[in-house]
């Protein structure tokens, strides 16, 4: 995925503060269906907040970014256990029917 400039970071971060959780990673961490569900997610979202297991910092980050590899999409953010991953809609060519 393309990097996000700190500004548009910014702005996403602003936006999935009212977001509910919508995805929680269990003890198992990223499973397959954990990443079908979260990619599912961003299909229809683009941006989509994840609970995340209790670990230290360096682990909930590691496991947000592993998600956002197996998504192809960008982690946002991790604050405490929550991480936001965003995925841009595909664009459609404009002469399509």
């Amino acid at each position: 995925m393309s990097q996000l400039t700190p500004k548009k970071k910014r702005h996403l971060r602003s936006v999935g503060q009212k977001l509910p959780v919508t995805c929680i990673v269990g003890k198992a961490g990223v499973t397959d269906a954990v990443a079908q569900s979260v990619s599912a997610q961003l299909a229809t979202r683009e941006l989509v907040k994840i609970r995340i297991p209790a670990g230290t910092g360096d682990a909930r980050t590691g496991i947000a970014r592993k998600l956002a590899s197996a998504t192809d999409s960008t982690c946002v953010a991790v604050l405490g256990r929550t991480a936001m991953l965003y995925r841009g809609a595909a664009k459609k060519p404009e002469d399509a029917v």
